[in-house]
Order: structure tokens, then C-alpha cells, then sequence
């Protein structure tokens, strides 16, 4: 008797690993789910929010959410102790390239492309894969392929995001400088870092004393081209702490080839011991 071999998993659970020591396999590290969701994403394909408010994964909403966002995948638990617990606020680990059991709605087609849930009702949940688009409320995805139907609600397919379009993830940073003098003529320097960044934000908070007289007017260049709307206006009257902000809408690039933001100060403003604190956040 010839003894067999089965690559398929032998507690088909939804997020379940197949081959996961195979050289396919490939992880993303680790990330949060964004707000309270309403179904176990485990094994279902999730999207990566990167605007205000919570970051992380958060089931599909709308065809947009599987072509614009970050991170898009499989959810899956870290432990698969007991992948039908709810994984609201845990940390999850998503899938770029690899093999994995999928929940489905109905029965899959081996070799073809599935579709995922963007629009559900009743007991239909967001980023489940199923055969066909339901009218509309499914959105067929390239980077996945089924490879094994177990049943009419289970899979494994073949994830491989590197077929479909990514938006990276914007890193974030920040930089202050002292600016020691609010009076006419004053100029300050400070050097930007050996990257490739663009300045999203230049804020400023007067300390030392209130400034008297007439404005300080901050105007803000990297080198000798000056920032679009990178103009900070401090009124006379400010007094310490009071804030000031702008927002950069062009020339905010630096190239990280040995680049100099410089700040040069004009106005009326005559108050030798009014300061100010600047800061300029950026994203590379």
C-alpha cells in the first residue's frame, strides 16, 4: 500500500494557512482592526483605512475599498485556537502572497477568479468570496484564484497581491526648529533629511512675550524657492502659546540631496524678546 500526502488543511478553518512553510508563503506583519466590526473577518478580505480617525483593517464597503486602499487580503487570527471568536480590537495578520481557507456563500469554480462581497444584508457579511457578482453587491478580484473547493462554504485559493495595484502607505515625521527672533530681517535655517519628503504642515506657537507693534510674517523656502502658501502670519498681540498654522500646497517637495529649509521673517514686529517654536510635519 502506497501511502498519500494531502496539502489541504487538515481543520478547515476559515484564515487556515495551507503550506505555510512553502517558499510562496509570504506575511505582511501584524495590524488592527479599524472601529468594531460586525462579523469575524478571519479568512475574508479586508481593507487598510489611512485617513483621519482609527487606522487599520476594516471589512470591504464599496468596490473603491478593494482598489484604492493600502493593505488589501485575507484577515486572519493569530491563534487558529479558535478562529469563530470574534477578533474585534486584536491583531491580525494579513497575507500578500500564499494559499488560504476561505469562507464562501456558494459553491467556488477551481481555477477562477472569485468575487468579494461589497454590499450585504441579512445574514450576508462584507468581504465573504462567493461565484458571481449577486447583482451587483460582489466585485471579482485578479490577485486571488481558487485552487480547491472543499464545499459549497469553503475553499483555498491563491493570493497574490503582487497582480493587483497597491497605494503605499505614507510614513510620517516631524521637525521643529527655534525661531529666536520675530523681528524684521531675522532668518533661520534648518537642515531636512536625507530623503525624499513633502511638507504637509508648518506650525508655529509665540513664546518668550507678546509681540507688539505690528505682525511677524514667516516665510518658509526649501533653499531659495519659497513654499506655496508656506506663509505663517503671527498678529500683533500674540501672546504666549498662541498657535498659527499653514498648509503647503506646492514647492513642499525636498529631493533629500543636502536640501535647507530656511525661514526668513519680515514685518513690524519689534518685541526683541518675543519668540516663536516652529514645526513642520511631512510625509515620506
Amino acid at each position: 500500500m502506497q501511502d498519500s500526502i494531502s496539502n489541504t488543511p487538515e481543520l478547515f478553518k476559515p484564515g487556515q494557512l495551507v503550506y505555510p512553510n512553502a517558499p510562496h508563503f509570504k506575511g505582511t506583519g501584524v495590524f488592527q482592526t479599524a472601529g468594531r466590526t460586525r462579523a469575524n473577518l478571519a479568512g475574508r478580505v479586508v481593507s487598510y483605512v489611512t485617513g483621519a480617525g482609527a487606522k487599520g483593517t476594516k471589512a470591504p464597503a464599496s468596490s473603491a475599498d478593494l482598489t484604492v486602499l493600502t493593505a488589501r487580503g485575507i484577515g486572519l487570527l493569530r491563534s487558529l485556537e479558535d478562529p469563530e471568536a470574534d477578533p474585534e480590537d486584536r491583531t491580525m495578520n494579513y497575507i500578500s502572497d500564499g494559499f488560504v481557507c476561505v469562507p464562501t456563500e456558494d459553491l467556488l469554480a477551481i481555477n477562477t477568479h472569485p468575487y468579494v462581497r461589497v454590499t450585504a444584508a441579512g445574514d450576508e457579511v462584507l468581504g465573504t468570496l462567493r461565484s458571481d457578482s449577486d447583482g451587483g453587491d460582489g466585485v471579482q478580484v485578479t490577485w486571488m484564484k481558487v485552487v480547491e473547493v472543499i464545499s459549497s462554504s469553503l475553499a483555498i485559493v491563491r493570493v497574490d497581491l503582487g497582480a493587483a495595484p497597491s497605494v503605499a502607505l505614507p510614513r510620517r515625521g516631524s521637525l521643529s526648529l527655534l525661531i529666536a527672533d520675530l523681528t524684521t530681517g531675522a532668518a533661520f535655517s534648518l537642515p531636512l533629511p536625507d530623503e525624499t519628503i513633502t511638507i504637509t504642515k508648518i506650525k508655529t506657537t509665540v513664546q518668550g512675550a507678546t509681540t507688539t507693534t505690528g505682525t511677524a510674517i514667516l516665510t518658509a523656502s526649501i533653499n531659495a524657492t519659497p513654499i506655496t502658501t508656506g506663509v505663517i502670519t503671527i498678529a500683533i498681540g500674540a501672546v504666549a502659546g498662541e498657535l498659527d498654522e499653514c498648509v503647503p500646497s506646492a514647492a513642499n517637495v525636498s529631493d533629500g540631496a543636502d536640501d535647507v529649509l530656511n525661514i526668513a521673517v519680515t514685518g513690524l514686529q519689534d518685541a526683541a524678546a518675543a519668540q516663536a517654536n516652529l514645526v513642520i510635519e511631512y510625509t515620506f
